[in-house]
């Protein structure tokens, strides 16, 4: 046979383009694609606003089963709750205050006065003490008590009074009420525990009508502690307004007495009597709140019942 020659091969064999050669390390690499760079594009291409991206973007997570994340959100409305549970427990402290202080701010009438049951009371008496001297005052004291007519367990309220610089007449204070009626100076201790206003009023017995005192403490340690130092000259001090009727020339013989504890009823308080086993004085901080001072035991028994009562209403 004869042979064929051929000029060309059949088939061309297909040259494999080559790249150009680069030192090593001299490639480039293609650009990192991210999310904010394609957000960046479509804003720029698209005209799409980041806010309507970002919100299509959430949507399709949430087709894809993806949960969004609410940390920012959750932690700024605890933030919120936390403040408003602040601001209202503040404002109900604030509150609270408020109306403790009104309630418990003291006046002839209210204060100590309330405690007294209304119905038991006869109608208040004035007792003028401006730049009056002692014996003015307890003379009005007198006049008062003895020309009282109560029933057997009733108070009546006797109401000092002062005129202030512009010549108005006003509830005395505890100060100036003691300062009126004492011969000695009452302790400072003892004033400062007080509230700045008393309640001095009458109490019918079964035999005799006897004055006392009820006066609110701020200081239970200050108030028990300066009534004992105030003892040596509480007689003189207190006595004729409590007993109108006690002869003057017989508080001589108190010099030296001493106050002794008794338990009456259920209650412990400080006794003083005569030599003759006349009750003059008695006295107690009742429920460490209320100092009760009366003429005998009772007196101070029907006021701490009705104080009890008072209380548990």
């Amino acid at each position: 046979m004869k042979e064929i020659k051929y000029d060309k091969p059949i088939f061309e064999e297909k040259k494999t383009a080559q790249k150009p050669v680069r030192s090593r390390g001299s490639e480039k690499v293609p650009p990192l694609r991210t999310f904010r760079n394609d957000v960046d594009e479509l804003v720029k291409n698209q005209q799409l606003t980041q806010t309507k991206i970002v919100m299509a973007e959430e949507e399709r997570r949430e087709k894809r089963g993806e949960v969004r994340t609410h940390e920012h959100g959750e932690s700024h409305l605890g933030k919120i709750i936390i403040i408003l549970l602040v601001v209202l427990a503040f404002c109900i402290g604030v509150g609270l205050y408020v109306l403790i202080g009104t309630k418990s701010k003291d006046t002839n009438t209210e204060a100590v006065g309330a405690i007294i049951e209304k119905p038991d009371r006869q109608a208040s008496e004035e007792i003028l003490i401006t730049n009056s001297p002692r014996e003015q005052v307890m003379a009005d004291i007198s006049i008062a008590i003895n020309k009282t007519s109560l029933v057997v367990g009733k108070t009546r309220e006797l109401t000092f009074t002062t005129k202030d610089v512009e010549g108005l007449t006003r509830d005395a204070t505890t100060q100036e009420v003691f300062a009126a009626i004492a011969l000695s100076s009452v302790p400072n201790t003892l004033l400062h525990s007080l509230s700045e206003s008393l309640l001095f009023g009458v109490y019918s017995g079964q035999n005799s009508l006897t004055g006392y005192l009820l006066i609110r403490s701020r200081s239970y340690p200050d108030t028990f502690a300066s009534m004992l130092n105030w003892e040596k000259t509480m007689p003189r001090d207190i006595i004729p307004m409590l007993h109108p009727e006690y002869r003057r020339t017989m508080l001589a013989n108190l010099i030296g007495r001493e106050f002794i504890d008794e338990r009456i009823g259920n209650t412990d308080t400080r006794i003083l009597r005569d030599v003759n086993g006349t009750t003059l004085i008695v006295y107690k901080v009742v429920n460490k709140e209320t100092l009760v001072v009366a003429g005998n035991e009772e007196a101070f028994s029907g006021l701490v019942s009705t104080l009890q009562t008072e209380i548990t209403k």
